[in-house]
């Protein structure tokens, strides 16, 4: 399995803090593979990393479109259930025709409406929603006034 692990980070390269941020998500993303590699539980080696599979570019273009498609209806998921539906949606500022494209978008990739659908994987805590939400719009408008502290 060494072989493997370190096939899979000798490819990687140093970041821009700026852009890719402190690499929690990649070294977070990373342990599951390996762990998954050493458990037998998935047989994947993945295309990004190895040096013997290439992704033509339209693959890997559909790939990434995918991807942020996949974390587009996620989000709205999240913003749909934050909130409390369409009407608070609405209510926050986002137009009709938005709301009603996003939910037809998510039909179409989840097979159900968003307010009925539930991720397994994601446990919404309103309150802990409510208190980041309320904390980070209060250190947008007021910046100078806000405290170093979230919930």
């Amino acid at each position: 399995m060494c072989d493997v692990a370190d096939n899979l980070w000798g490819n990687l390269t140093p970041r821009n803090p700026a852009g890719e941020g402190s690499g929690k998500a990649r070294t977070s993303w990373m342990a599951w593979a390996i762990r998954q590699i050493e458990e037998d539980d998935v047989n994947f080696f993945s295309p990004f990393t190895s040096k013997s599979v290439t992704i033509d570019a339209a693959d890997r273009k559909a790939i990434a479109t995918a991807a942020r498609e996949f974390s587009e209806m996620v989000g709205f998921w999240v913003a749909w259930h934050s909130t409390g539906g369409f009407d608070r949606l609405e209510d926050h500022g986002w137009s009709r025709a938005t709301i009603y494209r996003k939910i037809k978008r998510f039909k179409e990739h989840f097979g159900e409406h968003p307010d009925d659908y539930e991720f397994d994987w994601i446990d919404l805590k309103h309150d802990q929603a409510w208190d980041a939400g309320v904390v980070h719009i209060f250190n947008y408008l007021w910046p100078d006034d806000a405290e170093d502290e979230t919930p």
